[in-house]
């Protein structure tokens, strides 16, 4: 028997350790089973989950008020952190230009000097 042949013999292939497992059923997603909606109360929040959504059940207080101020506030800031990320970006690809333009008149010089 050639080398190569009992080579072959002892050597396993990937694949022969590999078995297909049994197909698992999908999990179960939740559904109510009636037309009841869900009421959960957190605080002094009290939410109700209806038509695949879950909403804030009351009027609109105090609480909500803040909240939808603190949502505009933040929103605020987000847009001026992305003008001034906007800026900085600008700014940099002005610099890389800069220092291109720089090394390529150094390169320039040295060439002429030789």
């Amino acid at each position: 028997m050639s080398t190569w042949e009992n080579v072959k013999k002892h050597t396993r292939r990937l694949s022969d350790g590999f078995r297909r497992s049994p197909i698992k059923e999908k999990p179960a997603y939740f559904t109510p089973q009636d037309d009841d909606p869900i009421h959960l109360q957190l605080g002094e929040a009290h939410l109700i989950y209806e038509g695949n959504e879950w909403m804030l059940d009351g009027p609109v207080d105090a609480g909500s008020g803040r909240a939808s101020q603190a949502l505009h506030d933040l929103s605020e800031k987000n847009r001026i952190l992305e003008a001034e990320n906007q800026l900085l970006k600008f700014k940099i690809a002005v610099l890389t230009d800069m220092l291109a333009g720089t090394k390529l008149d150094m390169l320039q010089l040295q060439a002429h000097r030789s």
